[in-house]
């Protein structure tokens, strides 16, 4: 399922008169019960007295009004204090890229998350994982197999669990 929740993008635009405006993305179902992203670029307000950081507050309760209650509380999506590793993995990492693999190439890529990345960051909540625990399993693997299975593991870590931890 696509993204529910999200901050949009604020910008600002005119020639004479300066506003900001703001781009966001709204997923809905269609008459075949498919999902079809529709972008929206709205108008804030004047830029000239108005801070970036308002109209990102006011384009936020915008996107809020329209799409309704943010993904994190609605139900069917694990929050991320229990979504661990191997969930995200085999629900929304795989089924999201698979689709564009090659037989030959999924099962080869398919194996190699499972059985290195899923093995051992499997039961780790993603909201524990960083990029220094990612760096340090790394350069452990570094030292035991070849450097295209290390290449591998680097590309195949998801993006979100390579986020920072603040």
């Amino acid at each position: 399922m696509a993204m529910k929740y999200q901050k949009g993008t604020v910008y600002p635009r005119g020639q004479k008169v300066k506003m900001w405006y703001g781009k966001y993305t709204v997923y809905l179902r269609n008459e075949e019960g498919k999902e079809v992203g529709k972008r929206r670029n709205v108008p804030l307000c004047p830029k000239a007295g108005t801070p970036k950081g308002k109209a990102e507050q006011m384009l936020h309760s915008l996107i809020l009004k329209e799409t309704g209650i943010p993904a994190k509380t609605s139900p069917g999506i694990i929050p991320d204090e229990t979504a661990t590793f191997q969930w995200f993995v085999e629900e929304r990492y795989l089924p999201m890229r698979e689709g564009t693999w090659s037989p030959a190439y999924r099962k080869i890529n398919t194996y190699e998350i499972k059985h290195y990345l899923v093995e051992h960051f499997g039961r780790i909540p993603l909201n524990q994982l960083g990029t220094f625990e990612i760096q340090v399993w790394l350069n452990k693997l570094a030292t035991k197999y070849s450097q295209s299975v290390v290449r591998h593991c680097h590309i195949n870590i998801p993006r979100s669990c390579r986020r920072r931890r603040s």
